[in-house]
């Protein structure tokens, strides 16, 4: 396998500046770099996006420098299809979920009267989407149940009581496994995999910032792997390094 990185000791991180077109700029680095490959190591690259939309326009911008074997382009979303959670049940839908939590908060709407009983599927949907960020920042909701709210206002005893229904529909296998605790187990099993066994081959995260937890983790895990890369947008140099 011929390499497309000089060896580092510190993580490998690149960035292109505002104003210019991220995904054309990409392209051209990429091009380059893999022109230095032998076309069968090229297909072995492995480059992650931030969307659909920019895989889309990478092929068709690395279309425009030349006849090539692609390499593996992937979104950071299908990390939870990844085949190291394979093992994971599979993905619950979210009308699944939003439809079981909906008959949990009616059972609490028509005990304690807190909301009336049509707002118990839109509750049931912004509770799920409160259980996916959860998820994939690795926090656990149990530690806003610890919070003392009885000197708090109403609306966040509410708030904790619907948490805690997230909880006992997660405790009692509710769903099986979000995408986005899968996506966030994979990111961790991937992190370990790695600091023993690295793959030799490019592994790149391009168009990133690491805004979600488990994206953040998959990519500090990539950019200290020995072929492995990232690729930040809109990075202004000259910004104070304190912030």
């Amino acid at each position: 396998m011929s390499t497309m990185f000089t060896p580092t000791p510190s993580p490998r991180v690149f960035a292109l500046p505002p104003g210019i077109d991220f995904v054309e700029a990409l392209a051209r680095g990429l091009a380059a770099r893999l022109d230095r490959l032998d076309p069968l190591d090229a297909a072995d690259v492995e480059v992650w996006l931030n969307a659909r939309t920019a895989r889309e326009r990478l092929i068709e911008a690395l279309s425009r420098h030349g006849a090539r074997i692609l390499p593996r382009l992937r979104v950071v979303t299908e990390l939870a299809a990844h085949e190291v959670v394979d093992d994971l049940p599979a993905p619950e839908t979210e009308l699944y979920r939003a439809l079981e939590l909906t008959r949990l908060i009616e059972d609490y709407l028509e005990r304690t009267g807190a909301a009336p009983p049509a707002a118990a599927f839109d509750m049931a949907v912004s509770l799920g989407a409160l259980l996916d960020e959860a998820e994939i920042e690795g926090v656990p909701l149990d530690r806003l149940c610890e919070i003392d709210a009885a000197e708090h206002a109403e609306h966040w005893q509410r708030s904790a009581a619907l948490i805690r229904i997230a909880i006992e529909f997660r405790r009692e296998g509710g769903g099986g496994w979000s995408r986005a605790a899968r996506m966030r187990a994979a990111a961790e099993r991937l992190a370990a995999r790695w600091q023993d066994s690295p793959p030799a081959h490019p592994v790149i995260v391009a168009g990133s910032t690491g805004s979600r937890g488990a994206t953040r983790r998959f990519m500090e895990a990539v950019a200290r792997l020995p072929q492995g890369a990232l690729v930040l947008p809109a990075l202004d140099p000259f910004l104070d390094a304190a912030l």
